[in-house]
């Protein structure tokens, strides 16, 4: 991302700047941080206030940072491919363990700069969205023959709290098709 004061990328937030927890900072530390953009980012975070820091980064244009979503289906290849890279380059994953939400851009970074992968975006799951949602539908027993019609390999998601049964009919057909 570019030098500027306005407001950095989401993406660009989380892998182009170190972070570390801190305490809540009070208002005149805010603004200070605030005016010190795009150098000093903060970030609240369910587990708490992340400061972060721009910082030097290992991508280039034969690795360059990508993302996508942390739910992979990956062939042996793709997986071999990334532990490779995790003993290969420490210097990619030491970036990663001070990132926010790396399992959205390591492996995706990664597989798209190794040669002779072929790479798809069907993460092979069924989901349901809503629209403006921002996570995805509690599946249930009334969404049994989407899921089977989908072709997918894995849903998501489900809750026994919501919906159990789901799961029993689930394993009942899985079952009837080893039988």
């Amino acid at each position: 991302p570019g030098w500027r004061r306005r407001d950095v990328d989401e993406f660009a937030r989380r892998y182009h700047y170190r972070w570390r927890p801190i305490r809540p900072p009070g208002p005149r530390l805010r603004r200070a941080i605030a005016a010190a953009r795009p150098l000093l980012l903060l970030r609240e975070m369910p587990s708490g206030t992340l400061l972060g820091s721009r910082c030097a980064t290992p991508f280039s244009a034969s690795l360059p940072c990508r993302r996508g979503s942390d739910w992979l289906t990956l062939s042996r290849a793709a997986a071999e491919a990334l532990v490779a890279a995790a003993r290969s380059r420490p210097d990619v994953v030491k970036h990663y363990t001070r990132a926010i939400v790396p399992s959205e851009s390591f492996a995706h970074t990664i597989l798209h700069a190794t040669p002779g992968l072929r790479l798809s975006a069907d993460t092979r799951r069924y989901m349901s969205w809503r629209p403006d949602a921002h996570r995805p539908d509690v599946l249930g027993v009334a969404d049994l023959d989407r899921i089977l019609a989908s072709g997918a390999d894995f849903a998501r998601k489900f809750d026994v709290t919501h919906d159990a049964a789901v799961l029993d009919e689930l394993d009942a057909v899985v079952g009837a098709r080893r039988g």
